[in-house]
């Protein structure tokens, strides 16, 4: 049986490089997420306000700097059609190849869509995740 998990990274001491405006959130089923390019369905890995991670078999698939037209994102009743993107990262990552997707010119009602669709997404996550166990404290007896 599958269990949603959340993976952490460490970072290095340079937060300069490193640091995010945006909250991710990642998508370990495919079922949950579904985003297309002019009606290609493409794997999502993660989400934020502001861009997608997709995960691919082929490095070649896009080009960093590349524009996405048409492209469609669904998640429950949220139908987010007609978004336009551009790929700014790509990376190995294990056997596969990890793309970054920054959206662009977004419509007001987009970004609206899409911050209901975050929140959504980060509830449904966080709301996966099993209770932690109690803190030992060592005095338990």
């Amino acid at each position: 049986m599958h269990q949603p998990t959340i993976e952490f990274s460490a970072v290095s001491d340079d937060t300069a490089q490193h640091s995010r405006r945006f909250y991710r959130v990642p998508v370990n089923d495919d079922s949950v997420v579904s985003f297309f390019i002019s009606d290609i369905g493409h794997r999502v890995s993660e989400i934020s306000q502001t861009g997608i991670g997709l995960v691919l078999e082929n490095n070649q698939t896009f080009e960093v700097g590349e524009r996405l037209d048409a492209c469609r994102l669904h998640f429950d009743d949220i139908r987010l059609n007609d978004l336009t993107g551009r790929i700014v990262h790509c990376s190995p990552h294990d056997d596969l190849w990890k793309f970054g997707i920054q959206w662009i010119d977004m419509s007001d009602s987009q970004k609206q869509q899409m911050e209901d669709l975050f929140s959504r997404l980060k509830k449904r996550v966080l709301a996966s995740i099993p209770p932690s166990m109690p803190k030992q404290t060592g005095r338990e007896k």
